[in-house]
């Protein structure tokens, strides 16, 4: 986005001057979905740049989001050009600020995201983004890099860092979530026996793609196919 409205009237990405709801309109106009995705994920909680990145890698791959907000292998795991994009343009239009390295949303990144979500096109980025924010939110930033390097084993190849990782167990435990890997296509039917529509779930997943199935009731899970086997994050807490 490079809105002509907001780069004459900010210096130092601080607006200076009110802005009128036909200004934020034509501004949503120049949105791309990177940017909607960046102001949706902070819009959660203020985030470091490299919790930005997994949580959109996460979203990508269980919202299945297309080309348009692909991730892929890189010095810290999953990385998207797209997101780096929107990183520097909504930084520079006012959108968002950076405290103590996290970002936040101002007033004008508010308006903007509330008038994208009038936009059906942007409806699974407003709607749905949040849902998986909020589903992993109790993940501390390395556990939750840790966990997609572990699910998303294709964004992990570049990574200068997981030698760190301990990436080969079998089962793992992360604050609330219990992590299984390494199962069978029987084996993740049996675990998921209680779960609605959770089989037809997982017979339509492709390679490094997750789907979140909910046993209607405290917990909810986070299957991902990885080659040959399943591996299954729950999470022992209701879904919001």
């Amino acid at each position: 986005m490079s809105s002509t409205f907001v780069q004459s009237l900010k210096r130092g990405g601080t607006i200076l001057v009110a802005y009128t709801h036909e200004d934020i309109v034509s501004d949503v106009e120049d949105l791309s979905a990177g940017d909607v995705m960046f102001l949706s994920i902070v819009n959660c909680s203020p985030a470091r740049i490299t919790r930005i990145h997994k949580l959109s890698l996460f979203a990508e791959r269980i919202l299945d989001l297309g080309p348009e907000l692909s991730h892929f292998a890189f010095d810290y795991g999953g990385f998207s050009n797209e997101m780096r994009a929107a990183e520097s343009s909504l930084s520079e239009d006012g959108a968002v600020r950076k405290d103590n390295e996290e970002y936040k949303l101002t007033t004008y990144g508010s308006d903007l995201l509330a008038e994208a979500s009038k936009d059906p096109k942007y409806k699974v980025l407003v709607v749905d983004v949040p849902r998986v924010v909020a589903f992993l939110d109790s993940l501390s930033d390395w556990d939750l890099k840790q966990l997609s390097y572990i699910l998303y084993r294709d964004t992990a190849e570049r990574s200068t860092i997981k030698h760190n990782m301990d990436l080969d167990e079998k089962e793992y435990r992360f604050g609330d979530f219990e992590v299984v890997t390494r199962l069978t296509r029987e084996e993740m039917k049996e675990r998921l026996i209680h779960y609605d529509c959770s089989l037809k779930a997982i017979d339509q997943l492709i390679n490094y793609r997750s789907v979140v199935v909910s046993d209607g009731g405290s917990s909810a899970s986070l299957i991902t196919l990885c080659d040959d086997y399943y591996i299954e994050v729950k999470k022992i807490t209701r879904m919001p």
